[in-house]
């Protein structure tokens, strides 16, 4: 797939999606419908809300592409590319993750749509839907 020219002052993301969750996606005017952008609850740093993963690498996107592609080799998946302002990034909180014990513990947590245990709550704070996560080594962005 040929990406777009990048827009000046523009971060591309990246997500790869199955199709049929998006009919009719682009309403007639031209804006998006939130769910099928969504992740479900149970996702890697979401466990109880849905929440956005996006990825600033294409390849990343592209493996869970074809990952996604062969355990379900009926359906069709999309590779889904926008360029947000990097003005809009820059005003976002950003933590970085380390990977450790207690990041998998949380990361279990969330998998299992579990409420997350007191102590580590303060691993990542404040998940809502109104998170933009994004993947460059192992860092979470709000």
């Amino acid at each position: 797939m040929p990406q777009a020219p990048n827009l000046p002052h523009h971060t591309t993301l990246w997500k790869a999606a199955p199709a049929a969750q998006g009919r009719d996606w682009i309403q007639s005017d031209g804006s998006l419908t939130g769910p099928f952008l969504q992740t479900m609850p149970g996702g890697d740093f979401n466990s109880r809300e849905s929440a956005y993963y996006w990825t600033l690498e294409r390849a990343t996107a592209q493996r869970y592409h074809d990952y996604a592609a062969t355990r379900c080799s009926d359906a069709e998946f999309w590779m889904i590319c926008v360029q947000v302002s990097k003005r809009f990034i820059e005003s976002l909180e950003t933590r970085e993750l380390r990977i450790s014990g207690e990041w998998k513990e949380y990361v279990w947590y969330c998998k299992k749509g579990m409420q997350i245990p007191e102590e580590h709550a303060g691993l990542v704070e404040g998940m809502s839907e109104d998170k933009l996560m994004m993947t460059e080594g192992v860092k979470a962005t709000q």
